[in-house]
Order: C-alpha cells, then sequence, then structure tokens
C-alpha cells in the first residue's frame, strides 16, 4: 500500500505517517486518534469531481426487497466512526461473514452536517443468520423493500455527499417522484482496502414512495 501511494519503501511512508498523524501505522491500528485524523484531513478538499450527467445517465429505478441484516448503529460525532467500523468488522469477521459473503450496506439516518451528537449511521451486512448478543452491540435488523433511485459510482467517498445532494436537489424535483419515509443508504460493491480507493465501487439509493 505505501508503494501504491506513491512512496519508495514502506519505512518512508511510515515516516510520514508519523510526521502527520503523530502515531506510527502500527499505534494507529492498535489505537486510532479519530479526531486527529479528522482534523488533519478536513482542510484538504478531497472531492472527486463529479459528472453528473453520467449519473443522470445511468440511474435506474428499481423494485428492492426487504434484506436481513446484522446491524451496528453509531451515534454521536462522525469522526469518531472509525470505532465503530472496527468494532463491526471484529464482529463480521468473527462471524464468518466477510463482504466477499455478504452484502455491505451502510444507513443514513441524520445528514452529516447534523449537530455531531445527533449523527447516527447504521453500519450493516446481510444475513440470514440469528444475531446472538454481543459485546460489540450489534443486533438484528431488516432493509425494507421498495422503490428506489439507484446510482453507481467507483472511486471511494470523496464524492459521496455531491451524489446524494445531486439525487435530492436536482434530480428528484425534476423526475416527478414523491420520496418514502425511509433513509437513504449505500451498498458497498467492492471496499478499499481490498482494491484500491480508486477502484473502490459502492452503489447510492433513495427510497421513492410507491407508484
Amino acid at each position: 500500500m505505501a508503494l501504491d501511494a506513491g512512496y519508495s519503501t514502506p519505512e518512508a511512508f511510515s515516516r510520514a505517517f508519523q510526521r502527520t498523524l503523530g502515531q506510527s501505522p502500527s499505534g494507529f491500528r492498535e489505537s486510532p486518534d479519530w479526531m486527529r485524523w479528522h482534523d488533519t484531513f478536513a482542510t484538504l478538499d478531497l472531492r472527486e469531481p463529479v459528472a453528473m450527467a453520467a449519473y443522470a445517465d445511468q440511474l435506474r429505478i428499481l423494485d428492492t426487497p426487504d434484506i436481513a441484516v446484522a446491524l451496528l448503529e453509531h451515534r454521536g460525532d462522525p469522526r469518531l466512526i472509525g470505532d465503530s467500523l472496527r468494532r463491526f468488522i471484529g464482529w463480521r469477521r468473527a462471524q464468518g461473514l466477510s463482504p466477499a459473503r455478504s452484502r455491505t450496506f451502510n444507513v443514513f439516518h441524520t445528514p452529516e452536517d447534523v449537530d455531531p451528537a445527533e449523527f447516527r449511521m447504521d453500519l450493516c451486512a446481510a444475513t440470514e443468520l440469528p444475531v446472538a448478543a454481543n459485546a460489540e452491540g450489534v443486533v438484528a435488523g431488516v432493509l425494507r423493500g421498495g422503490r428506489v433511485a439507484v446510482v453507481r459510482h467507483r472511486g471511494g467517498d470523496a464524492a459521496l455527499a455531491e451524489v446524494f445532494r445531486w439525487l435530492y436537489a436536482e434530480w428528484l424535483p425534476a423526475s416527478g417522484e414523491v420520496l418514502r419515509d425511509a433513509p437513504p443508504y449505500l451498498e458497498r460493491l467492492s471496499l478499499h482496502p481490498d482494491v484500491p480507493q480508486q477502484d473502490a465501487e459502492w452503489q447510492a439509493f433513495l427510497p421513492l414512495a410507491p407508484r
């Protein structure tokens, strides 16, 4: 990964990581300082150029079934979501529910710019298996099916906010569609570090009212 990021050696990457975040990569893995991570990178413009015409051309409206999931709710400062992710990934590994075997979803109950104390998001893995009580706080849930508008993106999360903004602010008013009383969500089709960040793919779902 260090070489993929443009560093000549893993040691050069480690030194740069230490200078930037005050922790070695191994130290960050063991006890990540997510607040410093977000405060460091929030000053960078990491947004991707988004060609919205391409989304308009490939947007689909589908009828989806209910999907049984195991979910972990993250509530509170979105800068700390990395801690919830680590717990959820650990639980998935223990259950044998890798992304290769179990579809991965994120459900957005609040916008990202809400008061941090009110931010709420679900981390979900599709499974029909019962979810036993566990220390991580993972519980059984259901993604309710229905009509949805779907667009697909390749290239990581930098375009996520812009894609949902376009769906809500531009596509929806022009479409004649009406929102269903359900939160928008994301399906992660391939994830970093399983694939390079620029090759990660996801689908954004906007729930629509029946017709």
